[in-house]
């Protein structure tokens, strides 16, 4: 409520409305004698200066509320677009590091399925090498028959 306090004090749109209106006010109040005397002069043409008046009126009053508006919409426009072009910027830099991060991902998934591959080839070289090695243990915890040199590791598959 404070802010609204604050931002219609700062506003001068009101007292140029509260102007515009006591001076239409009294134009008008000055109209109508000057009417009167002026209706046989000018007959069916009277009535022309009050409408002027009102109209003089409504005209400044738009102008007042709408034109400083599209100023101030053009500040905030202006404030908009330089936030969405920082947003831009902002959501290309992590498109960025999402490619970096996948590129991550995919080489470590790359490593892991050579890693798994040599130790493969490891296994049936040391297996091919000694032939009298392949006497197998029980692992107590799994009951899994293994070899001695794959005591604590998981088979892979």
């Amino acid at each position: 409520m404070a802010k609204e306090q604050s931002e219609f004090e700062k506003d001068p749109r009101p007292a140029a409305l509260g102007t515009i209106s006591g001076i239409s006010v009294a134009m008008l109040a000055l109209c109508i004698p000057l009417c009167a005397i002026m209706g046989s002069v000018a007959g069916k043409y009277v009535f022309l200066l009050p409408l002027a008046i009102i109209g003089g009126m409504t005209f400044l009053s738009l102008l007042i509320w709408f034109f400083p508006m599209r100023r101030r919409n053009a500040g905030q426009l202006a404030q908009l677009q330089q936030q969405l072009e920082e947003l831009r910027k902002q959501n290309e830099e992590l498109q960025g590091r999402i490619r970096d991060l996948h590129e991550r991902v995919g080489n470590i998934e790359i490593m892991d399925s050579y890693e798994r591959k040599l130790a493969q080839r490891q296994m049936a070289a040391s297996d091919a090498q000694h032939p009298s090695s392949q006497a197998m243990t029980t692992v107590e915890d799994s009951g899994q028959m293994m070899r001695p040199g794959m005591q604590g590791q998981e088979r892979g598959g």
